[in-house]
């Protein structure tokens, strides 16, 4: 040491000049967010000249290799969309697939995975939600200024070229996660595509001065066109999908939960997130009951009172029809009403068929075929004629519905076996309000908790 601290004392006391330089990665602007796995390289150099020389000699220090350590961190979680979308319209074994949006806020590739329990569960079985599988998002760091120009927000018009740091390996796994078609955001908000046909450099190894940089195109920008400063974060969106199986325990009351979701960071330390916004879940066993009434028109007395039973009667519009007990003569006018009653989840195309009685005839499709397209039993809370029944409700046994008059309809008869069929329920997308026409039309859809009635006539033979 005494030796080498006389030396510098002699160059000094020669009037050497001692120019040291700082030679170290390619500039980029300091940011908190620099790319992990970059390898920087660092050395130092001296210029001098002595007696011995006037020209200048370069002497350069031992090379210092650092690399940027992955620092994990939770990404920004959106809920997309689901199938259905309406979560609340859900039937028993029903699948629907909620869908995630995932962006990252790492500066690297990292794991994730989108996971959803269950809470505040009543009337469902088994499992509600199953965890999606782990999903890798990538992140970078622009390297050097570079230009998102008009043609850059145009899918397939030109690509731009964003430059970033190289990785820790060539050609594996795109850059630092970001690879061709991924969906891109910049710290700024442009969100991009990297052009799936277009060119990724993947150079790998030091990120140093004169070095070749790895870089990506992208298009289809979103945001207007602009300069992407150096040090900006890029970070890769994409989207997760968790399945959702209903298993609900009985008909007539819906089954119902709350989804909770969180996303985990599976990278280390592991991070998870709060809960995001409950999703309510309402599931229903498809349960829909048909009953059939009757009365006789031509001779009222020979109609039975209501009795205790549930359904005993039936009341549209004020005309009593009863489930049993009524006789009729010869030549009398009977009067049938089909009651369709959902006491699950929502159905569609409901077509019913009745194959008339032995020494009976149809009296014909006009006048006297009717349709009561949709409506509630006013007098139970739940709005169905299936949970009326006894004293409960005063009724004595009889479904009464709420206030709805039946409608003219058309009612089809085969041919052969005086089959009549018509199409129940309100025709809702199928079309206009059901006019029982059957024939180049699809049959009804009938709500939850509603009810549907057809009447029609036949005379005793």
């Amino acid at each position: 040491m005494k030796d080498r601290l006389q030396g510098v004392g002699r160059l000094a006391k020669a009037g050497v000049a001692i120019l040291f330089m700082m030679v170290g990665a390619q500039a980029m602007a300091a940011n908190a967010g620099a790319a992990a796995t970059t390898t920087l390289e660092n050395i130092a150099s001296a210029t001098y000249t002595s007696a011995a020389s006037a020209t200048p000699i370069t002497a350069t220090s031992n090379a210092v290799v650092i690399t940027i350590n992955l620092v994990p961190a939770f990404p920004t979680v959106a809920f997309a969309s689901s199938t259905p979308t309406d979560l609340l319209n859900l039937v028993e074994g029903q699948t629907a697939t909620l869908t995630y949006t995932l962006t990252s806020n790492a500066n690297g590739p990292d794991d994730y995975t989108v996971i959803v329990g269950e809470t505040s569960v009543i009337n469902i079985t088994g499992t509600v939600a199953t965890a999606a599988a782990a999903i890798t998002l990538g992140g970078s760091t622009v390297a050097v200024d570079s230009t998102i120009d008009a043609g850059c927000l145009t899918v397939a018009s030109s690509n731009c070229v964003i430059t970033l740091p190289n990785d820790a390996s060539a050609g594996t796994g795109g850059v630092n996660g970001l690879d061709l078609g991924d969906t891109v955001v910049f710290e700024g908000g442009q969100v991009c595509t990297i052009a799936p046909s277009g060119t990724l450099t993947d150079t790998g190894g030091l990120t140093s001065l004169g070095g070749t940089l790895s870089s990506i195109e992208v298009t289809g920008c979103s945001g207007a066109a602009g300069t992407i400063v150096a040090g900006t974060s890029v970070y890769e969106q994409a989207t997760q999908t968790v399945a959702v199986l209903i298993d609900v325990t009985s008909p007539g009351a819906p089954g119902t939960a709350t989804l909770q979701v969180t996303a985990i960071v599976d990278g280390s330390p592991a991070i998870t997130s709060a809960a995001l916004t409950d999703l309510p879940v309402q599931a229903y066993v498809i349960d829909l009951t048909i009953s059939k009434f009757v009365r006789n028109v031509t001779e009222s007395g020979l109609n039975p009172a209501c009795g205790l039973t549930a359904l005993s009667c039936l009341n549209v519009d004020g005309v009593l029809y009863h489930a049993s007990g009524v006789t009729a003569n010869p030549t009398n006018i009977l009067e049938y009403a089909i009651l369709a009653s959902n006491n699950g989840g929502p159905v569609t195309e409901i077509i019913l068929t009745d194959d008339l009685t032995a020494f009976s005839s149809f009296n014909g499709a006009t006048g006297t075929s009717k349709i009561l397209v949709e409506t509630t039993a006013a007098n139970n809370s739940s709005g169905l004629c299936a949970a009326v029944g006894g004293t409960t409700d005063g009724t004595q046994g009889t479904c009464i519905l709420s206030a709805g008059t039946p409608i003219d309809a058309t009612i089809a008869t085969a041919v052969a076996g005086d089959t009549i069929t018509v199409s129940a329920g309100d025709n809702g997308s199928n079309g206009a309000t059901n006019s029982g026409v059957v024939t180049g039309q699809a049959g009804g859809e009938l709500a939850v908790g509603k009810v549907s009635v057809v009447l029609f006539q036949v005379t005793v033979d």
